[in-house]
């Protein structure tokens, strides 16, 4: 409790930044599955869907992990109300981008998992390290894109509402 800072103005500053990931997630599910079906014609519902969830998990949990660290340690080392936007904006957009490709590795290693080696022999690892790498790449490459230019308005207006100073 005294980590997270025990006054209740504190506590409720995360209760906010909370909420405003929250909507920040269901903003960029809504987004991304726009941006998917509009832009690139994906007609799959249930693969639109799925696409979509992941994104929108991936941004709100990137984005409360950005803004729970605003308020626990960002406020204290940056004093500058623009300086520290534009660090809880750098902050929130590569945990954004973290959090999405760990879940889309997770999603690529049940689904290749069907074809593995028995669990912890030497070919089981090395198909980790494949898959996992693999992931990587085609989130790098493919992936980001996803997020569109609406994905990184999301997050630069949900830390720009969660970090303005309030009269």
């Amino acid at each position: 409790m005294s980590f997270l800072g025990g006054s209740p103005l504190r506590i409720q500053q995360n209760h906010y930044a909370l909420a405003l990931a929250l909507v920040a997630g269901v903003a960029s599910a809504a987004w991304t599955a726009y941006y998917l079906m509009a832009w690139f014609g994906w007609l799959d519902v249930g693969r639109t869907t799925l696409v979509a969830v992941i994104y929108g998990v991936g941004t709100l949990v990137g984005t409360a992990c950005a803004l729970l660290l605003d308020t626990i340690f960002i406020r204290r080392w940056i004093s500058n109300p623009r300086t520290r936007l534009i660090a809880v904006i750098a902050v929130a957009t590569f945990m954004t981008i973290g959090v999405t490709a760990a879940m889309l590795i997770l999603h690529n290693r049940i689904y290749f998992s069907q074809w593995h080696s028995p669990f912890l022999s030497r070919p089981w690892i090395w198909q980790q390290l494949w898959t996992t790498l693999g992931a990587m790449a085609q989130y790098a490459i493919f992936g980001i894109r996803y997020h569109g230019i609406g994905g990184f308005a999301i997050i630069v207006v949900t830390c720009w509402w969660a970090t303005r100073t309030r009269h």
